[in-house]
Formats: C-alpha cells, structure tokens, sequence
C-alpha cells in the first residue's frame, strides 16, 4: 500500500509539472504573439 501510494504521488505531480510547463509554455507564446504585434502597428 505504501509502494501504491507513493507511485499516486508520483504520478500525480508529474502530471502536474507537465500541465503547468504546458501552461506556462503557452502563456510564453501568446506573450511573443502580443509583442509582435505591437510592433507591427507601431
């Protein structure tokens, strides 16, 4: 039971990593999008 759980937690905060380096990658990119097009209407 102890192995079970540890291999919950585990996969739990892996997914979790995962989700938000997904996250934080998009926010990046829409960041870039935003720039560029402030420099286009410039």
């Amino acid at each position: 039971m102890n192995l079970f759980n540890f291999l919950v937690w585990l996969t739990t905060g892996a997914l979790i990593g995962w989700l938000a380096s997904r996250l934080v990658s998009a926010e990046n990119l829409r960041k870039q999008k935003s720039d560029f097009d402030a420099d286009d209407s410039d």
